[in-house]
């Protein structure tokens, strides 16, 4: 039963990006809920697209990807420890995640992303500190 949730995530993500004036203040409340429902893995030709899904939002509408307070930071970073280096992600999103990576690291500063990366699973910090 994957897949068809899978799918329905990912329908969810097409309707914020392309209907979100429809959405009015419900926006962020569904941004969030989508960000705490990645990644996707078992469908890999939906997960390739939300992924790259996820770099657009985080490029277009930062904040609400990120939540009050920065609350969805940890979840973006394990998504990406996640997927990089999988064929869940193609090499254009791949690339965007460690442009996304490398500007967290100087707005953050490199202290608080550190601190962020410490609370991620030893896996995801290893293969986002090894991200080439």
């Amino acid at each position: 039963m994957i897949p068809p949730t899978e799918n329905a995530i990912s329908s969810i993500g097409k309707i914020i990006e392309f209907q979100s004036d429809l959405l009015g203040d419900k926006v962020s409340y569904l941004v969030d809920l989508w960000v705490n429902w990645l990644p996707i893995e078992m469908d890999k030709v939906e997960a390739r697209e939300v992924h790259k899904q996820l770099c657009h939002f985080i490029r277009h509408i930062n904040a609400q990807v990120f939540g009050r307070d920065g609350k969805n930071l940890l979840k973006v970073l394990e998504i990406f420890g996640r997927i990089v280096d999988t064929d869940l992600v193609l090499k254009d999103t791949q690339t965007t995640i460690k442009e996304i990576l490398s500007s967290m690291y100087k707005q953050l500063s490199p202290e608080i992303f550190q601190s962020a990366l410490q609370n991620i699973s030893p896996e995801s910090q290893h293969k986002l500190r090894n991200l080439k």
